[in-house]
């Protein structure tokens, strides 16, 4: 799965800005650039461990799961775990 582009990362930005903003009274300034980078790191996070990721996975799902089928996977686990509070 690809790095997102720069307005990919400016996009998920707002949104979390948006969605963050009704949860908590932000400062403009700093927490701002804060989020900025850590979407931009959580985006290279994933770039440096789908490997490490793939290797997790059992066979055959490995072989014959696409790109997008493995994301939607750690997408349904990690939000999983986030509604139960694992």
């Amino acid at each position: 799965m690809a790095t997102m582009t720069d307005n990919d990362r400016i996009a998920a930005w707002a949104e979390y800005v948006q969605g963050l903003s009704a949860e908590i009274d932000m400062s403009p300034g700093t927490l701002l650039t804060e989020v900025r980078a850590a979407i931009n790191a959580t985006d290279q996070w994933m770039d440096d461990n789908a490997a490490s990721f793939n290797n997790a996975l059992p066979e055959p799902f490995r072989t014959w799961a696409t790109s997008r089928q493995k994301t939607q996977l750690l997408m349904l686990v990690v939000l999983r775990r986030f509604n139960t509070g694992s």
